[in-house]
């Protein structure tokens, strides 16, 4: 789990800052790690920013680029789960 911790920042800027593709990515990376370690994220509350997140998220999911808003919709609901297992 401290990959998550050195990785986040990084993801969170490129979701912020960079262009439409890198924004893809990070969702990708996102939404497979919510898939796959989403038990550990609940169990370990302090890892991510989960305002954060869903702001930005939220924010993805209005601009014109249909593949972000797309892939925002999917990590968005990866995101769901770990939000709804509290």
């Amino acid at each position: 789990m401290n990959t998550i911790k050195v990785v986040y920042p990084n993801l969170i800027k490129g979701l912020k800052e960079m262009k439409e593709e890198v924004k893809e990515e990070c969702l990708d990376i996102f939404a497979d790690f919510f898939k796959k370690f989403g038990n550990l994220l609940n169990k370990k509350n302090d890892r991510i920013n989960k305002d954060e997140l869903m702001k930005i998220l939220c924010e993805l999911l209005m601009i014109k680029h249909d593949g972000v808003r797309k892939k925002a919709t999917n990590c968005l609901g990866q995101f769901a789960i770990i939000l709804s297992s509290k």
